[in-house]
């Protein structure tokens, strides 16, 4: 906007690709960082001291040097682990992407998520077609988010990406916008070892074939979730398959980001501590407050329902509630009631408490869909008409009490 003016259209195509560009000057960054810094590397093909995060992963902090040395000891164990079951020449199963990503998804879980809808583009030369294509199925599926695989027809090498929003990613990759990685100079079709070098279009004398015509790319929709970024599980899948041959990272990334220190939930005036974890995912898994919302709140330092205040800091002179998991999330629950009364809310995120008639014991779930599930895992045939019916009945459904939250 600064630049204004006739600069307005090359702006508009920076803007586009700008979220992948900056992932990947990143890479480039901190491949020349290590390069530089370190004697060696493994010759292990699978995994090296470089291949420290996906094309996904987040930018790090300013202080580029302490995020590095945090990848290299927290993050690290991860690489070796799927480095590890790579080498066992087994198919992916829940376990190890649970331990990869930090996860707690079931089997069924996982095959909803590969069977989602998914579409296949043998000819990739009309882009408009293309992207009209995936955002009219997405919308039509309810999601937006999903996995993409590129396939290089002449060599059958594969390479699998995630996104939260599939028509923005893939855009970026016509955009021709670098040339790093295994994928992109195939894709570009540039000379090797011209990562470095700006990107030029020789014009319509001297341009050759487009390499597009030797890819295929396939996209599967997955479905959304409050609970976890299900295009995530997807990825990690194919990324411990060895003949996505293109990707060198073999660990998707984690939600939680770059964020290595503690993070803490204060009252207004920093007076009570009410919650902290390692993890930004467990404020969006745990306590059901969306990423968007709770990155929002963080860097701004603003208020989340009026009355929470998310730091990076510990401050010694706040007293540390001593709240259960469920008290906090109802506690939660009554100010989100009063804070968005105006708010129009999905019946499936109504949050749902159900108490144990024999023992009494109280269950908080932060949508219906995962109070249905809890039942059914016990092995009953619970249906969500039925569960809603009983909400606030007193009848009990399967030795439960259903109760729509929060309760007193």
């Amino acid at each position: 906007c600064l630049l204004g003016g006739r600069y307005g259209t090359t702006i508009n195509k920076m803007l586009m690709g700008l979220a992948h560009k900056l992932q990947l000057t990143i890479y480039e960054h901190l491949v020349r960082f290590n390069s530089t810094h370190h004697n060696s590397k493994s010759n292990n093909p699978i995994i090296n001291d470089v291949d420290l995060f996906s094309e996904n992963s987040k930018g790090p902090n300013k202080d580029k040097s302490s995020w590095l040395t945090y990848m290299s000891k927290e993050m690290k164990k991860k690489f070796e682990l799927a480095r590890d079951f790579m080498l066992t020449n087994e198919k992916a199963n829940v376990d190890i992407i649970n331990k990869l990503l930090d996860s707690n998804i079931s089997e069924k879980d996982l095959q909803n998520m590969l069977n989602g809808p998914k579409i296949l583009f043998t000819n990739l030369s009309d882009k408009k077609f293309l992207m009209k294509t995936i955002t009219k199925t997405g919308k039509d599926f309810g999601s937006l988010a999903g996995i993409y695989i590129w396939t290089h027809i002449p060599s059958n090498q594969k390479y699998v990406g995630s996104a939260i929003h599939l028509p923005t990613r893939l855009r970026s990759y016509f955009l021709k916008t670098s040339n790093i990685g295994k994928l992109l100079p195939i894709l570009n079709n540039s000379p090797k070892g011209a990562a470095s070098r700006p990107l030029r279009d020789p014009g319509p004398a001297t341009r050759g074939p487009s390499p597009l015509s030797e890819f295929s790319l396939e996209v599967k929709f997955t479905p959304y979730s409050n609970d976890f970024r299900n295009e995530l599980v997807v990825e990690q899948y194919y990324l411990l398959d060895k003949s996505f041959n293109l990707n060198t990272i073999r660990v998707s990334n984690n939600p939680s980001g770059s964020n290595a220190k503690s993070l803490f939930m204060y009252n207004r005036d920093c007076s009570i501590l009410y919650y902290s974890s390692l993890k930004q995912i467990d404020f969006v898994r745990k306590l059901g407050i969306h990423h968007t919302t709770f990155t929002k709140h963080l860097n701004n330092k603003t208020f989340y329902l009026g009355k929470y205040l998310f730091l990076k800091e510990f401050i010694d002179t706040a007293q540390k509630v001593d709240l259960s998991m469920f008290d906090l999330l109802n506690m939660l629950e009554k100010d989100r009631v009063k804070f968005n009364i105006n708010k129009p809310v999905n019946s499936l995120s109504t949050s749902v408490v159900l108490i144990d008639a024999s023992t009494q014991e109280k269950y908080f779930f932060l949508s219906l869909g995962s109070a249905l599930k809890f039942i059914r895992d016990k092995g009953y045939r619970a249906d969500q008409r039925t569960l809603v019916k009983r909400l606030d009945t007193n009848i009990q459904y399967y030795n439960y009490y259903c109760k729509k939250a929060p309760v007193k």
